[in-house]
């Protein structure tokens, strides 16, 4: 070809480039001002057509694969097209592998091309993309100097490698330590920290998808915190940046339903949807991730309102949604979902036919190549569940045949070691029971609870997964095998489970509220158990899954001679973590006001896991040593035998809808006494309770000082207060106690003298040692501290807090505390107990009362003498028991100040307060309230109340009572006898009342004895 042919072909050449490369910047512009798709389509063609002018390696080539990469992006964001992002990423990677190092523009590109990786691992979810898009984010790193820089060529050669190709999880542990040296070494206030900490982040959530840790799952959230705070308001990456945030609290809620983690993912996601236009590619994904949010099954308090708006940002969502896009079935699934849950909270059959029309559309519509994707399966699981609750409303057989068949297909289907298929398991065999408790096959009965089995047993299986498996396992078996010794293996699981699950590593209220979920589950445990004649099960049962909270608190004093003799250093190191760890209990997941404060909230609840954590690695460590096997694991029922206390049996009452049963232990004796209760239910304990409450309530009888004296309230000036009407009310309470003692007394007397030859003292069962208190604290701990009282200073230290304690009593009053009813009497009671000290040479006493009554004089004597006395005010917290607390005049006392005074082996404390013993109906399985407190504060043994006291009695009340105590012991303070000297102090009571009617109940029986 001559010359001058060369030089018109390349002026022509030019000249298409140049028509082509301006063609494509009007339509893409024309684009960004319409939204008008064939605009970027048109653009895409015209720049396409560019390329193919260029050679591969030319320079120029590059501009235009990036325009091109960056518009099919675009393009992929609108339509869905897989199609679409694997070009747009097949361009980038092109110019970026040809880009050199220093190269101006190679930051951007590298983001770009991050950002494609990412969209793709959305779309297919494909590990190898996501490892990809970590590559190109190193890559920034590195480049932009935030670390890499100060590290040899080998060391980033090698850490380069196991990003982008490693799936060893240690190898990905390597490069989270690595990107935590990439923190330390970014200079504080360097431009480039937000991006090191959001590439930590990163690696970091790349594990917990991989593991699930609780501590990985706090830290990406503690470092998407410092994120968003260095990511200025207008800086391009402030919403993903908030976004990432808001869907770490999202994940924390779906697995601990912490309701703070739900409130802070929705006001991050709703100032995401906010702060994003409509035309955004990744607008409908917001509105449905918010509307996920609003409507989530697992917020029990989510109502009407939050359910429409969930579905009103769904629907919007589909609006703005191409027919085609690959990701139109998804969100029209969401949406069938919200509608299935609304149905199943307020039952209107219409939500049922519209959930059950949206999951089969978005089932229809998806694509084959879609079809082993996370999504689809989840479209599934909530057909099924959808066709489960139809049956359940229509009895329409068709509709569980369905249901049943999908799930089998499901689990068919998915991928062995799926994460999500124990979820579709317990979907499966909830389908096959509800069908044969219906039609009674027995054999898909059997097979259902065979399932439920499989997913409790399993080790590879998360733990509250294994639980919900368990307490099905164990129920439906209970109720359809009543005699079959599985019975003991599935409730034995449960019970285990339900312990393991209400870990350490959680806030205490986040623990109550877990407690909430498995409502009756020990007390159903045990009614089983003494049906198959299995009482030591039983009672281990009501051990181990009762009052859960305060045990794991009486756990970290547990006494470690033996260890520390056996090896020093670890006993030390147990030591060190219990007690941090006793001083973080009261942590709570709420959040604080500003981004600071939730920083600072993320830190501590970081920490605390840390502490867990270390913990539990510390007990494996212990549990490894031959000889400390079963070091802090509870003892089986026949070791707790030995150390029983001597003067009287211990009976344990278990009351369940199926059966009552009383279980009475005693001294020396080697097997446990069953007294079936035949004549008692949960019927007639409800009736006496809401009929004993309802007295309560109407005569204001739930503070001291109120104006519901039960024996005086024409005195109080209530005159609204019959004593006719309080005789009523109490009389069915009070045969209720009289029958009860009976019944005990008699098994006790006749089964003690028939299996172990001996006699029993019989007393009167309307004294107060027959008092009943269903929300005691444990017999273990009752059992322990009579073990612990044989033995020496659990620490192996004189004193507590460098003090040695005092034998004696520091009274406490407070009569006109702020905002409460007068107490006028507590003066008068507390000086004339100190009166009665300080006639007894021998005997140390301290008083304070009214304005001299401090928190930190209280805390102070409290530290210094063994005993207390309350009289006072106080403030029951169920929610969160460590806030419970002492009203004095200047502030409060609450119960974690005295729980971290450590007062282990204190003696006696007398709560002579209002409610200070009254349990919380909603975990009636635990001791929440301040006596339990105290115990587990260190005293041995606690006087409380159920219910108010009359200002009138408390002063003789507490005079018999140490009177009493002190009548055979003058030498020192000691409240062995305590127990006793109620009873003595009751009985004082009722004959000054010289009246032997039920009336006086109220005045006497709130008065209960907790400890040995």
């Amino acid at each position: 070809m001559s010359l001058t042919r060369l030089a018109f072909v390349k002026q022509e050449r030019q000249a298409l480039l140049a028509r082509l490369s301006n063609r494509g910047l009007e339509c893409r512009k024309r684009f960004e001002e319409t939204g008008d798709l064939s605009d970027l389509t048109k653009a895409i063609e015209a720049w396409q057509g560019a390329i193919s002018l260029f050679k591969p390696r030319n320079q120029d080539r590059h501009r235009w694969l990036v325009l091109l990469g960056v518009a099919l992006f675009d393009r992929f964001g609108r339509t869905g097209e897989l199609a679409d992002i694997n070009e747009a990423i097949s361009a980038l990677w092109k110019v970026v592998r040809c880009t050199p190092r220093g190269h101006a523009l190679l930051i951007g590109r590298l983001n770009h091309l991050e950002s494609f990786f990412q969209a793709r691992f959305k779309l297919t979810g494909n590990g190898s993309n996501l490892r990809n898009a970590t590559w190109a984010k190193d890559k920034v790193v590195e480049f932009t100097g935030g670390g890499f820089g100060h590290f040899p060529p080998l060391l980033r050669s090698r850490y380069r490698e196991m990003t982008v190709d490693s799936e060893d999880p240690t190898e990905l542990d390597e490069v989270i330590a690595f990107s935590r040296i990439l923190i330390e070494r970014t200079a504080k206030g360097h431009p480039n920290t937000a991006e090191v900490l959001d590439y930590a982040r990163e690696n970091i959530q790349f594990r917990y998808r991989r593991k699930g840790t609780a501590l990985d799952l706090s830290e990406i959230i503690h470092l998407g915190y410092r994120v968003v705070q260095l990511t200025p308001d207008d800086h391009p990456s402030i919403i993903k940046r908030l976004r990432n945030l808001g869907q770490s609290y999202a994940s924390r809620f779906a697995r601990f339903s912490n309701a703070s983690d739900l409130a802070e993912a929705r006001i991050l996601l709703k100032r995401v949807v906010e702060a994003t236009p409509e035309d955004d590619p990744d607008f409908p994904d917001l509105l449905c991730s918010l509307g996920r949010l609003l409507g989530s099954p697992h917020d029990h308090a989510c109502n009407l309102s939050d359910l429409a708006e969930a579905i009103r940002l769904e629907q919007k969502a589909i609006e703005l949604t191409r027919t085609g896009d690959v990701r139109l079935p998804p969100r029209i699934a969401c949406l069938g979902m919200t509608f299935q849950l609304r149905f199943e909270r307020f039952g209107d059959l219409s939500d049922s036919d519209e959930a059950l029309s949206l999951l089969t559309r978005a089932i229809r519509l998806t694509q084959e190549g879609r079809r082993k994707h996370s999504d689809w399966f989840g479209m599934l699981a909530g057909y099924a569940q959808a066709l489960r609750h139809r049956f359940i409303h229509t009895k329409n057989p068709s509709y569980i045949d369905k249901s049943i068949s999908t799930s089998q297909m499901l689990i068919k289907l998915c991928p062995e070691g799926h994460p999500d298929n124990p979820t579709f398991t317990l979907g499966l065999a909830t389908s096959m029971y509800t069908r044969a408790t219906s039609n009674g096959d027995r054999g898909e009965l059997d097979a259902s609870i065979s399932l439920y089995r499989s997913v409790a047993t399993s080790s590879l299986v998360p733990p509250m997964t294994r639980l919900d498996a368990a307490g099905h396992w164990a129920r439906y078996l209970n109720l359809h095998h009543p005699l079959s010794e599985d019975v003991i293996t599935a409730f034995d699981t449960a019970i285990g489970l339900f312990a393991f699950t209400v870990s350490l590593d959680q806030s205490m209220k986040h623990r109550y509220a877990r407690l909430q979920e498995n409502p009756g589950l020990p007390l159903e445990a045990a009614a089983a158990a003494c049906r198959l004649g299995r009482l030591e099960k039983a009672f281990e049962w009501l051990e181990q899954g009762r009052c859960l909270v305060w045990a794991q608190l009486n756990n970290l004093r547990t006494p470690i001679d033996d260890l520390k003799a056996h090896n020093r250093k670890l006993g030390n190191a147990v030591i060190r973590v219990a007690e941090q760890l006793e001083g973080a209990v009261s942590r709570t997941s709420e959040t604080g006001a500003t981004l600071t404060e939730k920083m600072l909230n993320e830190d501590v609840a970081r920490k605390h896991l840390q502490l867990a954590a270390e913990w539990d690695d510390l007990l494996a460590t212990v549990r490894d040593i031959p000889g400390f096997e079963t070091f802090m694991k509870p003892l089986s029922f026949f070791s707790r035998l030995q150390d029983l206390p001597g003067e009287g049996p211990i009976v344990v009452i278990n009351i369940y809808p199926d059966r009552c049963d009383a279980i009475a232990l005693v001294a020396g004796q080697g097997q446990p006494l069953h007294i079936p209760l035949p004549n008692f239910s949960a019927s007639k304990a409800d009736l006496y309770r809401a009929n004993l409450r309802s007295q309560l309530k109407s005569h204001n009888l739930r503070e001291r000082g109120g104006l519901g004296d039960p024996v005086d309230c024409t005195e109080r000036g209530c005159s609204g207060c019959s004593p006719r009407s309080v005789e009523r009310g109490c009389k069915t309470y009070l045969k209720c106690i009289k029958a009860l003692g009976y019944v005990l007394i008699s098994h006790l007397r006749v089964g003690y003298h028939r299996e172990f030859g001996g006699a029993l003292q019989e007393r009167s069962p309307s004294s107060q040692s027959m008092q009943l208190e269903s929300k005691a604290k444990t017999r273990l701990t009752l059992i322990d501290r009579v073990k612990n009282s044989r033995g020496r200073d659990r620490w192996g230290r004189c004193g507590i807090n460098g003090i040695n304690r005092h034998a004696g009593l520091f009274l406490a009053s407070q009569p006109n505390a702020p905002g409460a009813y007068p107490i006028p009497g507590t003066t008068r009671e507390v000086e004339s107990v100190y009166e009665l000290i300080r006639n007894e040479a021998q005997m140390e006493a301290h008083m304070l009362q009214g304005s001299k009554l401090t928190i930190d004089d209280c805390l102070s004597f409290m530290d210094y003498y063994s005993s207390v006395h309350f009289a006072c005010h106080a403030s029951q917290n169920a929610a969160d028991p460590l806030e419970s607390r002492f009203i004095f005049h200047e502030g409060s006392l609450n119960l974690l100040a005295v729980i971290r005074r450590n007062l282990q082996d204190s003696d006696l404390a007398f709560l002579s307060a209002c409610q200070t013993s009254t349990g919380e109906e909603k975990l009636s399985d635990e001791a929440v309230h301040l006596a339990a407190g105290m115990l587990a504060a260190g005293y041995r043994r606690v006087v409380a109340t159920m219910w108010s006291i009359g200002d009138r009695h408390a002063p003789g009340v507490s005079l018999d009572f140490y009177q009493h105590l002190w009548k055979d012991n003058k030498d020192r303070f000691d409240g062995e006898k305590s127990a006793q000297a109620l009873h003595h102090a009751m009985q004082s009571l009722r004959l000054r009342l010289n009246d032997d009617s039920e009336k006086s109940l109220l005045a006497w029986i709130p008065y209960v004895h907790f400890g040995y």
